[in-house]
């Protein structure tokens, strides 16, 4: 029996635990996150002029775990509005068949 592939989308506002969550489901390899491009020092810094660069990167990270063909892929990012989903939900359509 083939498994399906499963892309989770946690949205909340910031400090809702999105990340914790996340790395419950799943190993951190499997994470995508803008946060992780926020980093500096080891530390987390937002900072707006990164903003754009941050969810490009975690785009093309999921793009990437889809196109591996991992089972589970988790992003954890604030995406309040369809608009910041979007990008998520048009890589999905050929390469795996539900988001929860």
């Amino acid at each position: 029996m083939k498994k399906d592939k499963v892309l989770i989308i946690l949205r909340a506002c910031p400090g809702a635990g999105k990340s914790t969550l996340a790395e419950i489901l799943t190993s951190k390899e499997n994470i995508c996150t803008a946060d992780d491009y926020m980093m500096e020092g080891g530390k987390y810094v937002w900072k707006v002029e990164k903003l754009h660069m941050a969810h490009s990167k975690c785009q093309e990270k999921c793009k990437n775990l889809m196109a591996a063909k991992t089972p589970l892929i988790v992003v954890a990012n604030s995406a309040t509005t369809k608009k910041e989903i979007q990008p998520y939900m048009e890589q999905v359509v050929d390469l795996y068949r539900r988001i929860a």
